[in-house]
């Protein structure tokens, strides 16, 4: 028979703790073994992985809000802010500068909901999320799994800001493998400018896909809004989406 585990040593001259029993006092009972993590659900293949990328989960879903003047603690709800002071601003509410993005006006998504992202009135605001696909680790590492990472970004009349969406894919450890990103400063491929919005207010459709590597087990989303131009950091962005596929 194996040989039990001695008990643990105690520290000399401490006395071992007692507890309260139906009998009276004795011995501690050993505490339970710690609960196992929870496995995460597996990430559910054709749908949109990120949480609120139409910026419908706060006051921006209330069509008729008037736009705050301070956030609120729920308007970027299931985003990270790490920089800036990005927000969920209402489609259509007019500002001194002639109006935000209206979606009966502007180009934007054809299936636009109530709101889009700012970045507020800093010169850079980020947002994150992470993404858990960890249960999905046998199709992802035989390189059976694709993914495809889209956005509507876009800015004011002839201003430059600009936005972007950037996805990392990490090991376990943490470790980048590979990225994927769409939009970006301008003179990048997928930049959504004043050239190439026609220097008018609006949205421009981006898209990209690729595999997802072997080893990945989470992917890291950061949403970028840079200003280049004016006080209002007008990189704007709707219906951003994140879809795997096998």
């Amino acid at each position: 028979a194996a040989t039990p585990e001695p008990p643990p040593a105690r520290t000399p001259g401490v006395p071992a703790p007692t507890c309260l029993t139906d009998s009276g006092t004795g011995p501690c009972p050993e505490p339970p073994p710690p609960s196992p993590a929870p496995t995460p659900p597996a990430a559910t293949l054709g749908t949109n992985l990120i949480v609120n990328g139409d910026a419908a989960a706060g006051p921006a879903g209330q069509r008729a809000a008037p736009y705050p003047s301070n956030s609120l603690p729920n308007e970027l709800n299931g985003w990270a802010t790490v920089l800036g002071a990005p927000r969920a601003i209402v489609y259509g509410i007019p500002s001194a500068a002639g109006g935000w993005l209206d979606d009966q006006r502007d180009t934007t998504p054809p299936n636009a909901g109530n709101g889009f992202f700012s970045g507020g009135f800093v010169e850079s605001s980020i947002m994150t999320q992470t993404i858990d696909v960890s249960a999905n680790t046998a199709a992802i590492d035989t390189g059976a799994v694709g993914f495809t990472l889209s956005g509507w970004l876009g800015g004011f009349a002839a201003q430059n800001d600009h936005a972007s969406l950037d996805i990392e894919f990490h090991d376990a450890n943490g470790g980048i493998l590979s990225d994927a990103s769409i939009g970006g400063p301008c003179g990048v491929s997928s930049a959504v400018c004043a050239s190439d919005r026609g220097s008018e207010t609006g949205l421009r459709m981006r898209d990209i896909s690729g595999t997802v590597p072997a080893q990945a087990r989470t992917i890291f989303v950061v949403l970028t809004l840079d200003r280049s131009t004016g006080s209002s950091n007008d990189g704007y962005a709707d219906n951003l989406s994140l879809v795997l596929s096998q």
